[in-house]
């Protein structure tokens, strides 16, 4: 059952809110970047599968 349970931070009464805060709102910066990242490689993908699939064909590879 403590899997379930948050994540407590042993240095929160030490750092503050402010440091909290600043830790979360990097760790969603990140995640963001990390999945806008994804869909890039994904679109860029897919457009070069698109430019390439005619001579593909042509080749009778595919």
């Amino acid at each position: 059952m403590n899997m379930f349970r948050r994540a407590h931070d042993p240095w929160w009464d030490l750092e503050g809110r402010g440091a909290k805060r600043r830790r979360i709102r990097h760790k969603v910066v990140a995640d963001v970047a990390f999945a806008l990242a994804i869909v890039a490689c994904g679109i860029t993908a897919a457009a070069w599968l698109r430019t390439l699939a005619p001579v593909v064909g042509d080749l009778g590879l595919g």
